[in-house]
Formats: structure tokens, C-alpha cells, sequence
């Protein structure tokens, strides 16, 4: 995920350099969109549960989930109950 992540950055950064301006709304719905297939249902969850959406919730928001999966992955006798 985190590589996922820079590569995105990269991409905005040169849109930056070339002079091409990306508002905050634009910036989420791209990385949105940028998101593998596999955060279909995270991408949905966000676009229609909220009224704005900021980059940094969409961050935190996939962090969260990593460390989540991550740390249930690992434990068999965790539950994701536990972190809801």
C-alpha cells in the first residue's frame, strides 16, 4: 500500500510541476479512483457516506484498515469486532 501510495504522490507532483492545479476535492476523488480494485467497497463507503471528503480522512481511513488487516491476519483468535 505504501508504494501505492508514492507512486500517486509522484503523479500529482509532476501534475504540479507542469502547472496543472488540482483542488482538494479533485485531489480525493482521484486517489480514489487510483485505488486498486480491491478498495472497491472502501472507495464506495467513502463517496456516498459523506457529504466532503479530505484527503487526510481518506489516508487515516486506509492506514486504519492496513493496521486492521494486518494485525487480524496475524492473530487468528482476534476478531474484527474488536476494532469497530
Amino acid at each position: 500500500m505504501e508504494s501505492h501510495l508514492n507512486e500517486f504522490n509522484l503523479i500529482i507532483m509532476d501534475l504540479l510541476f507542469i502547472g496543472i492545479e488540482i483542488d482538494n476535492e479533485d485531489h480525493v476523488l482521484l486517489f480514489l479512483y487510483y485505488l486498486s480494485s480491491i478498495y472497491h467497497n472502501f472507495r464506495k463507503t467513502f463517496l456516498f457516506s459523506r457529504k466532503t471528503i479530505t484527503l487526510e480522512e481518506v489516508y487515516s481511513s486506509l492506514v486504519f484498515k492496513y493496521l486492521i488487516e494486518r494485525h487480524f491476519n496475524g492473530n487468528p483468535l482476534a476478531t474484527k469486532e474488536m476494532y469497530c
